[in-house]
């Protein structure tokens, strides 16, 4: 009996015992399905995580404190602040093209009777530069008011909906710490973290010591001309702070590039997924064992065909390649089902959590590849005993 008789035979057996059969797959399928998704999930939550914080590209470092060990358990503590003068001496290295000041509070934001509480940005003239938004209705905040004192702010879309409902909020009137702003503009973030339902309101850091009576800018953020300066400009910027700033023994300023949280992002996800993965494919070996059972089962209800069978001249190793062939089949068509099944699921996820798909042919292979081998492991004893059967106790058996 050839390689393509045997298939046909294992085919008919399977079809012969439909719901039997079915059973049999369901932890195939589960496992296989369950592996897919898993790791498209990861892979295309990391890449939704990555193209969020990477902004408008990687040229970009943020400036932050690193206190010293005893100053960290201060609670007490504040961060040395950014002046003014920081910002006019750090525009001045060669390798440095923009520097981005920043400040957020958490405020209550009123328009008429709606009260919400909101993130209020205030941002310099550069603010835009690596904060990319889309701009929904109105417009973008002018450089002009940026550089002024004018009281006008842009609001996001989540703010809007709780704010203003169906209302067109443009030239109207929020209150911001008792303020009036003057609404320009609505706007889509575009690296708002898994669509988190998150509100914004920027305006313009010159009026923040006006809403929040300080002129202590906490963010800083450089651009530098290029992405071949950007460890020059971090490391210059850093040099320049930590021996102008009275900061001896509180701790030191660093420069903190967004590509190296993108990769810490990635080991963190793939070890994540990994070890999800791992549990899933628990589903897997007890799919395996199931099939051992059944096929063990078959061979106990075809003792006689096996028998027969052996009469007319088949093999040991015909017997055992026919009983091995059925459980292979079986765990490929599990695995067929269980990547359709893993791949519907991974589209509906992607879509209610607004993040990519990313479905990899390797790991579809590998789980169908990995199907065979189950089929193989766990259909190897089965088949085994099959084969070891005597044709003439076979044929006696009842």
């Amino acid at each position: 009996m050839g390689l393509l008789d045997n298939f046909k035979l294992a085919f008919s057996s399977i079809m012969s015992h439909k719901l039997r059969s079915a059973l049999t797959m369901l932890g195939i399928i589960i496992g296989v399905g369950s592996i897919i998704a898993i790791v498209a999930m990861g892979q295309g939550g990391e890449a939704a995580l990555k193209s969020q914080l990477a902004g408008t590209g990687n040229n970009t470092i943020e400036i932050i404190f690193e206190p010293s060990a005893d100053t960290y358990s201060d609670l007490n503590f504040q961060p040395p602040p950014f002046t003014e003068q920081d910002v006019i001496n750090i525009e001045k290295i060669p390798e440095v093209e923009n520097v981005i000041t920043s400040n957020t509070q958490s405020s209550d934001i009123f328009h008429g009777d709606i009260s919400m509480t909101s993130n209020v940005i205030g941002g310099n003239n550069n603010y835009f530069k690596v904060n990319p938004i889309n701009i929904v209705s109105g417009r973008r905040i002018t450089s002009n008011e940026f550089d002024s004192n004018k009281k006008v702010v842009m609001i996001n879309e989540n703010l809007k909906k709780k704010l203003f409902q169906n209302v067109d909020p443009i030239g109207e009137i929020i209150e911001i710490r008792g303020y009036p702003f003057k609404v320009v503009g609505v706007y889509a973030e575009k690296n708002q973290i898994l669509g988190l339902d998150i509100k914004n309101a920027i305006i313009s850091l010159n009026v923040w010591p006006f809403v929040y009576g300080t002129e202590e800018v906490t963010t800083l953020t450089i651009q530098s001309k290029s992405l071949e300066s950007l460890e020059n400009a971090g490391n210059k910027t850093v040099n320049f702070l930590n021996n102008t700033k009275n900061i001896e023994g509180l701790g030191q300023f660093q420069a903190f590039n967004l590509k190296d949280l993108q990769e810490a992002i990635g080991t963190i996800t793939k070890v994540m997924t990994g070890i999800i993965g791992g549990v899933a494919s628990i589903s897997l070996l007890v799919g395996g064992i199931g099939i051992m059972n059944i096929m063990l089962v078959s061979v106990t209800e075809r003792t006689r065909e096996i028998g027969v069978r052996k009469a007319l001249g088949a093999t040991r190793a015909n017997i055992l390649t026919q009983f091995l062939i059925e459980a292979i089949t079986i765990c490929l068509f599990g695995g067929f089902i269980g990547v359709l099944v893993g791949i519907g699921g991974v589209q509906l996820i992607s879509m209610a959590a607004n993040w990519p798909p990313l479905i990899s042919l390797p790991v579809i292979l590998f789980a169908l590849l990995f199907s065979v081998v189950m089929g193989v492991v766990f259909g190897l004893l089965p088949a085994n005993k099959a084969a070891k059967l005597d044709p003439i106790e076979s044929l006696r058996y009842e």
